[in-house]
C-alpha cells in the first residue's frame, strides 16, 4: 500500500520536470458542460497519467483549480452530485441583484469558492495553476496566477449579462472565454511540456438549446401536414430572442478562437456534447460518464507521446537482498 501518495506524486512531478516531460492540462470554458472535465480527469487518473499543471477557464478554472489545490476527481465528483434543480434555483435566487451590468452579484459563488480555497494564494496550491479572465473595459486577456485563487476563479467564471463583473486590481473582469476558451498557451507559459487541451466548444447550430429546439420542431410539423396550420405565428414571434442571439454570438466566437488554436496542443480531447445544454447543472452524472469515456479513448495517444506513462515502460521495485558475513 501507498503510505504517502502526495509525497510519491511530488518526487514523480520533480522527476518529469528534470526530464522535460511535464504535462499540462489546459481546462476550458462551457458552463455546465464543464462537469464532463470531472470525468476525462478521472478518466486520466485511472490510466495513470498524472498531471503536473493547470490552466482553466471559467468552468475549466474551478475544476483546474481543485485539481491544483489536491482534491481528488471523485472528491469533485461527489461534490458535483449534490448539485440539482433545487439547489440552482435556491442558490440562484439569492444571488439576484440590481440588473446594472448582470441579474446575479457572483456572491453565492464566490462563498463557494473559499469555502474550500479560504484566503489560499496561488503560490500554496499543490500544482501550478492559472487561470483566465477578461477586462471588459478593454478587452484584453487577463492570466491571473497570483494572488487569491478564490477570487480569481469568480473573475474567469463572470458569464456576461449573467453574473456582474468582478472588479479586482482596478480591473472589472468577466468571462475568460470571451478571450481564451482553451488556455493552451497559459498552461504552457506555466512550464509545461507535453500540452494537452479539452476543448468543450461547438459550434452555435450544434449546441443543444432553444434556437436548434424550435428548428427541430418546426421541421417536425412541416413534416406532419396536418399541422401546418400551427405555422401560422407572425415571424417576429418565432425568430430568436434578444439574449438567444447574444449567447449564440458568444458560441460562436469562442468557437472561432478554440478551433484556431487547436494545433497548439500535442493532444486536443474534443467531447461531442450536443446532447447538452449548458445551464443544466443537474446532469453531473451523465456529463461525467461522458468525459470518462473520452479519456479512455484519448489515454492511449496521450501514452504514444509519454512512454513514461506506457504500461510496457513501467519497471517493478526490485526487493533488496541482504547478505549476512
Amino acid at each position: 500500500m501507498d503510505r504517502f501518495p502526495k509525497t510519491r506524486r511530488g518526487i514523480e512531478r520533480a522527476a518529469r520536470r528534470v526530464a522535460r516531460l511535464s504535462v499540462g492540462v489546459a481546462m476550458g470554458t462551457g458552463a455546465a458542460l464543464g462537469y464532463s472535465l470531472i470525468g476525462i480527469m478521472k478518466g486520466l487518473k485511472a490510466a495513470g497519467i498524472d498531471v503536473d499543471m493547470v490552466a482553466g477557464t471559467s468552468i475549466g478554472s474551478v475544476i483546474g483549480g481543485f485539481h491544483a489545490l489536491g482534491v481528488e476527481p471523485e472528491e469533485i465528483e461527489n461534490l458535483a452530485n449534490q448539485v440539482d434543480k433545487a439547489w440552482v434555483y435556491e442558490n440562484l435566487f439569492w444571488d439576484l441583484t440590481v440588473p446594472r451590468s448582470g441579474l446575479f452579484a457572483g456572491t453565492t459563488l464566490l462563498r463557494f469558492l473559499r469555502s474550500y480555497f479560504g484566503s489560499k494564494e496561488f503560490h500554496e496550491l499543490e500544482l501550478p495553476f492559472a487561470c483566465v479572465a477578461t477586462d471588459i473595459e478593454t478587452g484584453e486577456e487577463v492570466v491571473m496566477k497570483e494572488g487569491r485563487v478564490a477570487e480569481a476563479i469568480r473573475a474567469s467564471c463572470g458569464i456576461p449579462l449573467l453574473f456582474a463583473p468582478l472588479h479586482h486590481e482596478g480591473r472589472f473582469l468577466v468571462d475568460g472565454g470571451l478571450v481564451d476558451p482553451v488556455p493552451t498557451k497559459v498552461v504552457s507559459q506555466l512550464g509545461a511540456d507535453i500540452l494537452i487541451s479539452i476543448n468543450l466548444t461547438m459550434p452555435a447550430g450544434q449546441r443543444k438549446g432553444p434556437v436548434r429546439d424550435r428548428h427541430e420542431a418546426a421541421l417536425a410539423r412541416i413534416a406532419d401536414l396536418a399541422k401546418l396550420k400551427d405555422l401560422t405565428l407572425p415571424e417576429a414571434l418565432k425568430a430568436p430572442s434578444m439574449l438567444e442571439i447574444l449567447f449564440q454570438m458568444i458560441y460562436t466566437m469562442e468557437y472561432e478562437i478554440a478551433q484556431s488554436r487547436m494545433e497548439m496542443a500535442h493532444v486536443s480531447i474534443h467531447p461531442d456534447l450536443s446532447g447538452f445544454h449548458w445551464t443544466e447543472m443537474h446532469r453531473a452524472k451523465d456529463l461525467i460518464e461522458m468525459g470518462e469515456s473520452v479519456a479512455a479513448t484519448a489515454a492511449p495517444k496521450i501514452k504514444g507521446i509519454l512512454p513514461v506513462f506506457a504500461d510496457h515502460c513501467k519497471l517493478p521495485m526490485r526487493k533488496q537482498t541482504w547478505k549476512t558475513y
